[in-house]
């Protein structure tokens, strides 16, 4: 893979699939045109996180050299200079940005989808400069991020958004981004390099009972949603079926966490876990049963 497309990492665009989110708990992911919609604003957010990636490792790339696995990032490792990642960057900006003035006939609808594309990008950025050396807040960043996504996908495609569907989003994806920090600690602690800023202010205990405290949330918080009025009404009355691979695939993921040490890269383990990804998919096929047939 080449140092530029690498600087991209196009394998963290999976991350992005929360855009599609509203569309499919609608029950409209059949639709061609909402579809495409969807598509359009998952191309945005791909296009503006790889954005927010060139910046943060032009601003980390001191610290990333530190680091056993990160100094071999490509502005880290010099395959990339800085002027060129942040060049990359501005132009994938600029891109995203004009992409739906050119789809929808109306602009106030295009504007408002902007405003949350460039609510994310500015999030991180001030995240990347100095948001991230505060403890609790830099997690809680990373989980609104997730947030913006499902919520920029409910722009795209006019999707009221359930409060449930926020809620579980902001506290799965806290539960990952705790889980990341736990094991940044332990590989910079293994390693015996000084610890990175953004997790030198947490301490094991701290975080393995916060990981602990956001899985149960997070699963309770899947089991009020599938027994609302809201999660039925989108669904069917067995709709609480489907928290079995939920349950399922958080204490596999925990599992991972705690007795593996995988954590610090949540998309590798969802691509190469064979055990997430049969959760996972068991999850999305039991699911859209009770939607769409």
């Amino acid at each position: 893979m080449s140092p530029v497309i690498k600087l991209l990492r196009p394998s963290h665009w999976l991350k992005n699939v929360f855009v599609f989110m509203p569309l499919f708990f609608s029950g409209a992911l059949l639709s061609r045109e909402l579809l495409a919609l969807s598509v359009m604003a998952f191309a945005m957010f791909c296009m503006v996180s790889s954005a927010v990636y060139c910046i943060n490792d032009v601003m980390d790339r001191e610290a990333d050299r530190n680091h056993p696995k990160k100094r071999l990032r490509p502005v880290a490792s010099g395959a990339v200079s800085p002027s060129l990642a942040i060049t990359i960057a501005v132009m994938l900006v600029v891109i995203a940005t004009a992409i739906p003035f050119f789809i929808y006939p109306a602009p106030s609808r295009a504007l408002l989808l902007v405003a949350v594309v460039w609510s994310y990008m500015l999030m991180n950025v001030a995240y990347s400069l100095w948001l991230k050396h505060m403890a609790i807040i830099d997690i809680m960043i990373i989980a609104l991020g997730f947030v913006l996504r499902i919520v920029a996908g409910g722009i795209a495609c006019a999707i009221y958004l359930s409060s449930w569907i926020i809620i579980m989003t902001f506290l799965v994806t806290l539960l990952i981004a705790m889980s990341k920090r736990r094991s940044d600690f332990m590989i910079q602690e293994r390693a015996g390099n000084p610890q990175r800023e953004s997790v030198k202010n947490y301490s094991p205990l701290f975080m393995n009972v916060g990981i602990g405290i956001l899985a149960a949330m997070s699963i309770f918080g899947y089991i009020m949603y599938s027994l609302s009025p809201s999660g039925i009404a989108c669904s069917s009355e067995y709709f609480y079926c489907s928290s079995i691979f939920v349950i399922g695939g958080i204490l596999r993921y925990l599992m991972l966490v705690f007795a593996r040490g995988e954590g610090d890269e949540p998309v590798a383990m969802l691509t190469h876990d064979r055990g997430l990804q049969l959760c996972v998919i068991c999850w999305f096929i039991c699911v859209s049963i009770m939607i769409y047939i």
